[in-house]
């Protein structure tokens, strides 16, 4: 079609060709935000799916690869797109945790139970933070071949609102 634009020479033969980039560029950046997120979504399954109480040993990994997602997807190395998917992070172990705790549980079980419970909820909220905290500060080992490290400078209040 652009060919055939061109060699009619039609005025809308730049407007195509633009368009077609255009095209092209979203195609490349979505295949490239597909390729990181497929991982990215695992993590969050298995956080979905495991207990609560064993979800601890989960944590660095997926920080882990969201720092290779940050890296290496450029669709990814904006703080908006990158907020939002720590902050949907976060919901989910708020969520985990609330559902862990369930109050009805609580009140009705032993009080040495229920305590170990909270403790249990606690420690796990606590080891996301320092997941997290240690992710960000060791970014510049996600960086290779001399690229300039971009590192998670936005608020952590942003990422943690809920918290």
């Amino acid at each position: 079609m652009a060919e055939l634009l061109r060699k009619t020479k039609s005025g809308y033969h730049q407007s195509f060709e633009a368009l077609l980039n255009d095209v092209n560029e979203s195609l490349d950046e979505s295949k490239d935000i597909d390729l990181y997120l497929k991982p990215v979504a695992q993590h969050f399954d298995g956080v979905e799916t495991t207990d609560f109480g064993e979800t601890v040993p989960l944590y660095g990994p997926m920080f882990h690869t969201l720092c290779l997602m940050w890296a290496n997807c450029k669709a990814y190395q904006r703080p908006t797109r990158i907020i939002v998917l720590l902050q949907e992070l976060n919901n989910l172990v708020m969520k985990q945790a609330s559902e862990f705790m369930e109050p009805l549980d609580l009140f009705k079980g032993e009080p040495d139970e229920s305590m170990e419970k909270i403790n249990q909820t606690v420690r796990a909220l606590e080891a996301y933070q320092n997941a997290y905290t240690h992710y960000k500060g060791n970014m510049k080992n996600y960086f290779k071949n001399g690229e300039p490290v971009q590192e998670w400078d936005f608020s952590p209040k942003l990422v943690f609102a809920r918290w």
